[in-house]
């Protein structure tokens, strides 16, 4: 692997505030988004930015919510900050929750059972 794409792949990849992605993605790595996704999201890191908008079936290692999220969200570490709004069904094996949150659906924390692989 060349220096640049290990580079790369440390920074990851950004779906920009005025993108708008409509079907599956995938990915290995940081995903930073701003934008909006509509469908299903699976990888390693995403960090949702406070403008941006995930809603679907979101299956990721770790998520970082500063925005909003719709849909049924599985993730072995989930947390969530003072702006993150959340609506759906969460499962996780951690989950971090800052005063101002907002929560709705059904929620399983279970730090025994591997929930990605349920």
């Amino acid at each position: 692997m060349s220096d640049t794409t290990k580079k790369q792949s440390r920074q990851g990849s950004v779906i920009s505030a005025e993108m708008v992605i409509i079907g599956d993605v995938v990915f290995q790595g940081n995903l930073v988004v701003e934008g909006s996704i509509d469908g299903s999201l699976t990888g390693d890191h995403v960090m949702l930015g406070a403008g941006g908008q995930l809603k679907g079936s979101i299956d990721v290692e770790k998520l970082e919510c500063h925005g909003t999220l719709q849909g049924q969200i599985t993730s072995s570490h989930l947390q969530l900050s003072s702006k993150a709004h959340v609506q759906g069904t969460i499962a996780a094996n951690e989950l971090e929750t800052a005063s101002g949150a907002t929560l709705s659906g059904e929620i399983v924390v279970d730090r025994d059972c591997d929930v990605r692989n349920v």
